[in-house]
Order: structure tokens, then sequence, then C-alpha cells
């Protein structure tokens, strides 16, 4: 391996460019054991670039989906959040008495009418 090449694990590429194991399978690599006892793939960072743009059309199209990913995962993180928000409250309103006053979960101040509705 020289020097100035860079290489990518087989996981970096997939994630990095969004390829599969099928795509990757055209590529030559170079195998090298890993701390875990198995094997890493590496793969030449330039084979992967060029194969994502003939994938994907350009590096901007690749941009494109990445930021489709990221913004897909931060909406699952939210939808996930609000979920743990409304099983708080639904223990709180098993574990306390009905109060008027309203309620406020991990810093955040929740309309009256969601804390009558939890009898909290």
């Amino acid at each position: 391996m020289k020097g100035s090449e860079h290489r990518l694990t087989k996981t970096a590429s997939k994630s990095q460019y969004r390829l599969n194991d099928r795509d990757l399978e055209s590529l030559d690599f170079v195998s090298k054991k890993n701390k875990y006892g198995g094997t890493t793939m590496l793969y030449k960072e330039e084979d992967v670039k060029s194969l994502a743009i003939r994938k994907h059309g350009s590096l901007e199209a690749l941009q494109v989906q990445l930021a489709d990913v990221s913004a897909k995962r931060r909406r699952k993180g939210e939808i996930q959040e609000a979920k743990e928000v409304q099983r708080a409250v639904e223990h709180l309103n098993s574990n306390q008495s009905h109060s008027s006053s309203s309620l406020t979960i991990c810093g955040i101040q929740l309309p009256q009418i969601l804390a009558e509705r939890t009898h909290i």
C-alpha cells in the first residue's frame, strides 16, 4: 500500500458513500486482521469515490441523499423523544394524584390542557 493512498473500511465505504455489499464486490481490497479477531476489508478511497459517482450520478447527488438520510434520522430521534415524554407523562399520571398546575418534563413546559388531559 502506497503511503499517499487513503483506504476506507467496508463499513465506512458503505455509510459515507451509500454503497452496498454488491456494489463493493467489483473493487479490489486489502484484508487486515482487526483487534476483534475478524477481518477488515480496506478499499482505496479513490476507487470507492469513483464507484459512488457512477452509482449516484455525481458527488452532489450523493450529498443530497446523505442530507435526506440525516434529516430522516433527526426526525426519527424527535419522534423517539416525543414517545419518551409521552411515557413519562403516562408514568406520572399513574403514580400521582390530580393537580391543576402545569406540567414540566425535562425542562419543557407542557400546555395546561395537556396537564389536564393527563390528570396530573
